[in-house]
């Protein structure tokens, strides 16, 4: 019996991917149009220990997108208006766009957490928030450094 999902339906912020189910496995489907940005690279980061948190930055002009492919894992971000969300993807029919200017750090909750990433250019160095403080300094609205 083949059972199907929605593609890319945004629902509090994950966005669900097509899945066809049956009894010799799964299919998750991704269609790269569909995507909300060109893609220039994908990457997976695996091997992440339980608890710890990569990510902890912005990124000024690219857009990634997230897939958690295996495991669990806990997406924080924060966005220049400083409103703030949190997201636990925990199967890969589940995604996340994280657009330029917005805070993210990644906590891996499993031991075998996989995150697949499309990244919407190249990673420089110079493209960068590597500091909270810088970050708010810059982007947030109506931010003022406290005195």
């Amino acid at each position: 019996m083949l059972k199907s999902e929605v593609f890319l339906e945004i629902y509090g912020g994950v966005w669900l991917i097509l899945r066809f189910c049956e009894e010799r496995g799964t299919l998750s489907k991704i269609i790269l149009s569909d995507i909300p940005f060109p893609i220039h690279e994908l990457f997976v980061v695996s091997g992440v220990p339980v608890g710890m948190v990569r990510g902890n930055h912005a990124h000024k002009v690219l857009h990634q997108y997230l897939i958690c492919l295996e495991g669990k894992v806990r997406v924080a971000l924060t966005y220049k208006s400083r409103e703030e969300s949190e997201v636990t993807l925990t199967s890969d029919d589940q995604g996340i766009h994280i657009p330029p200017n917005t805070w993210a750090s990644q906590t891996y909750l499993t031991e075998e957490s996989r995150l697949l990433v499309f990244t919407s250019g190249e990673h420089k160095p110079d493209e960068y928030f590597r500091s909270l403080e810088a970050f708010y300094e810059e982007v947030v609205e109506g931010y003022s450094r406290p005195q």
